[in-house]
């Protein structure tokens, strides 16, 4: 945090360090100072998907879910294929229960992380609200055989902390998904491999 705030000491301008106090912020969730830092960051450079999905993260923990939803979709008409920002409007959707359109864009990012098991860990969670049990054990099971030793799991607690209403969905349905078909687990392995995504739990900068 020290350096951070040096950094803008010396260049006010600086987005990065902007960001890199915001994330701080985040991670100790101090929400209303990481969306003053947040949109410290953006007001320098307005064209960053990224930076934009960060604020619009800290806006909905404000309770600001609809003006969070806005500025993903600003985002992705910059960039409509960035995944943090597809995944985060997906999970926000989830939270907002707004089933369908959730679903519809995490199939649109499954196209471009294929083999990210968060994805498949956000459908199966979508897929369960929807009644879709098959489809929900089926998806819960290629998440876990994407990420057989667990290391996205702070990532998937995140992801819960942050958008679901309801922490205790999924409990036990790591047993029920042994009830997915070996035609299942073989489609899934037959999908390309594309880039991998960080939602939220990056501490990486912004380049």
């Amino acid at each position: 945090m020290a350096c951070f705030r040096k950094a803008i000491q010396l260049n006010p301008r600086s987005y990065k360090a902007w960001n890199g106090v915001a994330m701080v912020y985040l991670k100790q969730e101090k929400f209303p100072s990481a969306e003053f830092h947040f949109t410290k960051a953006t007001n320098i450079f307005r064209t960053n998907p990224d930076l934009i999905c960060h604020l619009a993260v800290a806006q909905h923990k404000c309770n600001r879910s609809e003006s969070a939803l806005t500025l993903l979709n600003d985002a992705l008409r910059i960039d409509s294929k960035n995944a943090l920002c597809k995944f985060h409007k997906a999970g926000l959707l989830l939270h907002l229960e707004r089933y369908q359109e959730a679903l519809i864009e995490l199939e649109e990012l499954r196209q471009i992380a294929p083999k990210e098991s968060l994805v498949y860990y956000l459908l199966s969670k979508v897929h369960r609200h929807l009644k879709n049990f098959h489809y929900s054990y089926m998806y819960m099971s290629w998440s876990m055989d994407l990420d057989p030793k667990g290391a996205n799991n702070q990532l998937k607690e995140n992801a819960d902390k942050f958008y679901s209403k309801d922490e205790d969905l999924l409990l036990g349905m790591e047993d029920m998904a042994s009830s997915v078909t070996e035609d299942d687990n073989s489609q899934m392995q037959s999908q390309s491999s594309l880039q991998d995504i960080q939602p939220m739990d990056s501490s990486e900068e912004i380049l």
